[in-house]
């Protein structure tokens, strides 16, 4: 059952090279909010007093001059008859991420076992280890995913 849902999520959370070309390429919000703004005809000064800001504001956020919250990029969206989405949009594919993550760690912890094993003079072969990182990577990724953030 957690596989299909992990599947579905992933199918969900496209990685950026998979998404449209269209929506990569997209202008940055505050070239948006200044071509979209020209192009229906209103001035600066008309959109500042439907946002209920000063006009300086909007002509700093136009001129990339100050950050935006989502709260008044949302407030800017309805006042020219837009709808705001956010989207976070994965660099890569999430369970490829996940997978990647969950070996680095499994070999951690099976090189620090191998290690004091050494010490005892008990190493095990390669092939011995290579199953143990396998095994540790598995049950990180289906039990223990929350410790892959973690040092």
């Amino acid at each position: 059952m957690k596989r299909i849902f992990d599947e579905e999520i992933n199918k969900k959370y496209r990685p950026v090279k998979k998404m449209p070309k269209w929506l990569i390429e997209s202008l940055p919000i505050a070239k948006q909010v200044k071509t979209l703004r020209q192009f229906i005809g209103m001035t600066q000064l008309q959109l500042a007093k439907k946002v209920g800001v000063d006009s300086r504001i909007i002509r700093r956020i136009e001129n990339e001059e100050i950050g935006l919250n989502v709260s008044l990029i949302n407030k800017i969206a309805k006042a020219m008859n837009c709808e705001l989405r956010v989207t976070l949009i994965p660099r890569e594919d999430v369970l490829k991420y996940l997978n990647r993550l969950a070996q680095v760690k499994a070999e951690k912890i099976v090189k620090s076992s191998v290690a004091n094993a050494a010490i005892e003079m008990q190493r095990p072969s390669s092939s011995v280890i290579k199953q143990q990182i396998t095994t540790v990577k598995q049950d990180i990724l289906k039990n223990k995913r929350q410790s892959l953030w973690s040092e």
